[in-house]
């Protein structure tokens, strides 16, 4: 049988993969990390739960972002989808399993980076936009949360439940009001319609928070933060170098056409004197060695929010009480695997010995640039989770599963790991007006329909930096 027939005809269920642990949760979703019985390899899953998409009417969005998945995931900086399948209640997306957790857990406890390591991150970071940009995909929720950390320190892109296929100019193509309050491009506030700029904004409002810590004109009071990111000025701590203030005030043009990466897309955000000792080729080849890796004697999931981690594991989320099968969508196309997938799981079947669970392989890292190098043995451990099958448990789970769908602030679709990688975000109807942009900010808040999860893990950074 040739190898894309067979490939094709692997049936790919959840009874393939033993539950270890939570890693987050969001609006329509959850991610666990699972271990693939036939190759013993760890994954990131996110479960999706059929009722709750249908109806929050994200079924399109969830076959965008599958669809996203399989065509961009091939990229170093990118999520990768191994594997996409249904059951009766469910969709499954099976991903890459990123032991150093999310970029907002780090950022968090570390406060800020220092400029070496924030531009290592906004490097990559950029070649990832660069790439789904020439695949006309415009992300639209870069955040700390939705940026994971593999096992050689470098990052993965995930959770692409809000971004959009189609779209080939900087300023239009796209009108929908989503996002994440704090990283919302001025032209998405003001209803004008929005591009691929967006993105190139969300990266200058990524690299100030990581070297100042708190996102510009971030603010408790989210008209008081809307009015600053449409009309306010562009403020910096004394300790961000000239270089970093010039790239951050370029990124964040309040006019799209203006910004950088409009003109001539990566390659001019690629070409400032920022990252003027940065060999791009090298970087994504993976030559760099990363500043901060996960120590391989690391438990698994301890770079992820313990609030999660903590939760039992479920063999099921099949909820006997939701919709009928006959109406839901057929979700048509959404199963999928990876190409050399059907070769990984044959030669693994086939050889006699297995490598222990979570052993990660071999690193031979070349340093260049000064990035600090990182050595350290070991196997990393798996911690072992309770698994229960009691019936109210099941209930109670199955509860739960109405409220987590890929969002990470809460708000989408995530594919990404820690809080689902989840798009904790906002969308808004196209009814709904803002008029909080052209007014000065006032005590009282806009009526944003932004679910709590996102507003108590700023106002948790916000203490954390206090104490």
């Amino acid at each position: 049988m040739p190898r894309a027939e067979a490939q094709a005809r692997i049936k790919v269920t959840d009874a393939d993969f033993r539950r270890i642990m939570v890693l987050g949760r969001g609006a329509y979703a959850k991610v666990v990390l699972v271990e693939d019985r036939r190759t013993r390899k760890l994954y990131a899953m996110k479960i999706l739960n059929k009722n709750h998409i249908v109806q929050k009417q994200q079924a399109e969005h969830t076959m965008t972002e599958r669809h996203i998945l399989s065509c961009t995931s091939t990229h170093p900086f990118v999520c990768h989808l191994k594997f996409a399948f249904r059951t009766e209640t469910t969709l499954n997306l099976v991903m890459d399993y990123c032991p150093g957790g999310e970029l907002f857990y780090h950022l968090s406890r570390e406060g800020s980076f220092d400029e070496t390591r924030a531009r290592f991150i906004a490097a990559e970071l950029t070649l990832a936009l660069g790439h789904l940009h020439s695949n006309s995909v415009v992300y639209r929720d870069l955040k700390p949360e939705n940026i994971l950390i593999d096992a050689d320190g470098h990052i993965k892109l995930a959770d692409f439940g809000l971004s959009k296929e189609g779209i080939l100019n900087v300023a239009s193509g796209a009108h929908t009001f989503c996002g994440t309050p704090e990283y919302l491009a001025p032209e998405v506030l003001l209803r004008k319609g929005h591009g691929t700029a967006v993105d190139w904004w969300s990266l200058g409002a990524l690299l100030y928070e990581m070297l100042t810590g708190l996102p510009p004109w971030y603010s408790l009071n989210r008209k008081e933060m809307y009015y600053g990111i449409t009309h306010g000025e562009l403020l910096f701590p004394d300790k961000v170098s000239p270089l970093a203030r010039s790239i951050i005030s370029l990124l964040l043009e309040k006019d799209p056409v203006k910004r950088l990466g409009s003109k001539s897309g990566v390659h001019e955000v690629k070409a400032h004197p920022f990252f003027a000792d940065i060999d791009w080729q090298a970087l994504l080849e993976k030559r760099y060695v990363a500043p901060w890796i996960p120590p391989k004697t690391a438990i698994e999931g301890m770079y992820f929010d313990p609030t999660y981690t903590q939760q039992p594991v479920l063999n099921s989320v099949t909820n006997p009480s939701a919709l009928a099968q006959s109406q839901f969508p057929d979700f048509a196309g959404f199963s999928w695997n990876a190409p050399g997938a059907y070769q990984d799981i044959a030669s693994s079947v086939a050889s006699v010995g297995r490598m222990p669970i979570g052993s990660p392989p071999p690193m031979n890292h070349v340093a260049t640039n000064g990035f600090s190098s990182f050595e350290d043995e070991g196997i990393v451990q798996v911690r072992d989770r309770i698994e229960s099958n009691d019936a109210e448990d099941l209930a109670e789970e199955s509860e739960e599963d109405g409220g987590i769908a890929g969002n990470g602030r809460q708000s989408s679709n995530g594919g990404g790991q820690g809080e689902d990688a989840m798009l904790f975000d906002i969308e808004m109807d196209d009814q709904q007006q803002l008029d909080v942009c052209d007014q000065q900010p006032s005590n009282q808040l806009p009526p944003t329909p932004m679910k709590k999860k996102s507003a108590n893990r700023r106002k948790d950074r916000d203490r954390d930096k206090n104490e």
